[in-house]
């Protein structure tokens, strides 16, 4: 207690762990939590048999690639970012670090890639309702091997999202998300 009658509470923050599970073939994540892994090659590194990593390019509209023990392309990670996985055996990361508590993502017109760090699921339809002009919602399906499209205000591939996800959203105009 101070000399005004203030008092002092010191919070320890632990952190919390969080696994990401990978198929073999690609897989698209986000990181649920604030980690210790801030660039590509970091992650990389870190999950078995992993040999790729991508962002999506919102500007050009494609993937930027860092190959594992590359030093090419070696980009920094973000929060609410999904990032695609290549490994060549199924294999799972312990995450450990701080929950994320909110993200803010610019989004540009056309297709842009977000993760979802909440503890609770949501649909694609509710996701996509709550981005201004998103228009579609899509998943990467590692069984497929291909993606997913649920349009908005339809009933079709209204797929689940779970913490841990990464998935693709597309708008009609540029705005920002907060989640």
């Amino acid at each position: 207690v101070d000399n005004r009658a203030n008092k002092t509470v010191t919070v320890n923050v632990t952190n919390q762990h969080f696994t990401l599970q990978f198929n073999t073939g690609w897989n698209l994540i986000t990181l649920p939590l604030n980690t210790t892994y801030d660039r590509a090659g970091d992650l990389a590194a870190s999950i078995l048999n992993c040999t790729h990593i991508g962002k999506w390019n919102t500007s050009a509209q494609e993937f930027e690639m860092y190959e594992k023990s590359v030093d090419n392309n070696n980009f920094t990670l973000q929060n609410g970012i999904g990032y695609i996985i290549y490994t060549n055996t199924s294999s799972q990361l312990v995450l450990s670090g701080i929950n994320i508590t909110s993200a803010t993502i610019n989004l540009n017109v056309g297709w842009n890639s977000i993760g979802w760090h909440n503890f609770t699921k949501t649909k694609a339809e509710n996701l996509g309702q709550n981005i201004t002009n998103c228009t579609a919602v899509a998943y990467w399906n590692v069984t497929l091997s291909r993606f997913i499209v649920h349009p908005i205000n339809t009933d079709i591939s209204d797929f689940d999202i779970e913490r841990g996800m990464a998935c693709f959203v597309y708008v009609s105009t540029p705005s920002t998300w907060t989640y």
